[in-house]
């Protein structure tokens, strides 16, 4: 099932892996698309596998909106970077994951799916020595890491700032980079959903920690539906189609599939609305 996307510049390279998914066939005919779908590498979410095949909650949410909106889907992989750009230009009709910002309204209609908790993610020796953000900032010798390019809940954005303007803020290109920079120790936190952390198994690492300092920084993980290349009829189908796999389980259920039980268990997911311009909402990016 061959998959078309973005242009060929917005497409990632992995080493050995082809990153273009298959296209969503259908035995009827297709009612509507084909649409693109943009992915970006995020852990539990669209990830490759050694062999090249792409695996995750967005891959097989993907295919579940193929089948219930009959809609023609095809799905590819877009740098952080360039992900909005493509939406912008015309080259994705929807974003997966997305976070809400203002300016990013006027380009698509957001779709809700689940919230989550932004933590950060630091050792444990380094948690029982700091209660909170300004204890971070006043420790000169530590740094964090980010995603380039990446949005964060307006509650974070002052702190991550200030540690950009000492020269503490060290970017990578993608959530998995990032999470291995932090592994080995070339940065000393991280921004984390707690499902970013799922890696096959429910045991927590015992030398690792998750703080909650900004509890107003519950967000929404939405699906972004291109204002630009899909008619309202098509976004309405569309979001209709994703609202009721979210009303009878299968987002909940595909979530326990990838991030295991644990980690889905942090996540909230169920039916909301779209979340008001301007407050913190996000999946990754």
């Amino acid at each position: 099932m061959p998959i078309a996307g973005p242009r060929p510049c917005f497409l990632l390279q992995a080493a050995g892996a082809a990153l273009v998914l298959a296209t969503l066939l259908l035995p009827a005919a297709q009612a509507c698309g084909p649409f693109r779908v943009a992915f970006q590498h995020y852990p539990g979410l669209y990830e490759v596998s050694s062999d090249g095949r792409a695996h995750g909650l967005d891959v097989d949410l993907l295919e579940a909106l193929a089948a219930r909106s009959q809609c023609r889907l095809q799905g590819t992989a877009v740098s952080n970077v360039r992900l909005w750009q493509a939406l912008e230009t015309g080259d994705a009709d929807i974003v997966t994951a997305a976070l809400v910002t203002p300016d990013r309204e006027r380009l698509a209609e957001f779709v809700p799916l689940v919230q989550a908790q932004l933590h950060l993610l630091v050792s444990l020796e380094l948690a029982r020595r700091l209660s909170g953000p300004a204890d971070f900032l006043a420790d000169a010798s530590l740094r964090l890491g980010v995603v380039r390019g990446a949005r964060h809940a307006p509650a974070t954005e002052p702190w991550i700032e200030a540690l950009r303007q000492a020269g503490r803020v060290s970017e990578s290109a993608d959530k998995p980079s990032l999470l291995k920079a932090f592994k080995a120790r070339r940065i000393e936190a991280v921004l984390v959903y707690p499902m970013e952390l799922y890696e096959g198994s429910p045991q927590w690492p015992e030398d690792l920690a998750l703080r909650a300092w900004w509890p107003e920084s519950l967000s929404v993980g939405a699906w972004a539906l291109s204002r630009k290349t899909l008619p309202e009829a098509e976004r309405r189908r569309l979001r209709e189609a994703l609202l009721s796999l979210l009303h009878d389980g299968t987002v909940q259920r595909l979530a326990d599939r990838h991030l295991g039980p644990v980690q889905a268990s942090r996540l909230i997911v169920k039916p909301l609305e779209a979340p008001a311009t301007g407050r913190p909402s996000s999946g990754p990016r």
